[in-house]
């Protein structure tokens, strides 16, 4: 029986050698692009949480300062809002609160005023500004939320 031995010189290595680190490298590019785009939109739902708290406080402000009470004599007078007072009690509101700062393009829109003598609707809009794709979205990525207040008298 004859064995024979052959060592293998450095010239015969295989050409497929280090392929693994391009895919290593690519793997890494697929996860930092998927990572910057959960940042991302994790940020533009924050910002649309802090618009709808806004505008629930804006709703909240406005039925605050209603127009006067209607009702007959004898019976429960109940509340009365105009859409004039509520689109005037919202912008003193969020200019009071510096809101227009702390949010790019904020402006009321509509259902702004009311849906009922009793109910405030509020609509605000603003744009977001996710971070990490601000370079893919240069204009922000428009938000709009909606919120509503019911004002009550309690005897």
């Amino acid at each position: 029986m004859i064995v024979k031995l052959t060592q293998k010189l450095p010239a015969d290595e295989p050409k497929d050698q280090g392929s693994i680190l391009l895919l290593l490298i690519g793997l890494c590019a697929i996860l930092l692009l998927v990572a910057s785009v959960v940042t991302g939109v994790t940020g533009v739902y924050l910002e649309k949480q802090k618009l709808q708290a806004l505008a629930d406080q804006t709703a909240s402000s406005a039925v605050q300062n209603f127009a006067g009470l209607q009702g007959e004599r004898g019976k429960r007078p109940t509340p009365v809002l105009t859409s004039e007072k509520v689109s005037g009690t919202s912008q003193e509101f969020l200019a009071q609160t510096g809101a227009y700062a702390e949010f790019d393009g904020l402006q009321l829109v509509a259902p702004t005023g009311i849906s009922d003598t009793s109910t405030a609707q509020v609509g605000l809009a603003a744009v977001a500004h996710p971070p990490l794709v601000s370079f893919i979205v240069p204009n922000g990525v428009p938000i709009s939320v909606e919120s509503s207040a019911r004002i009550t008298v309690n005897q």
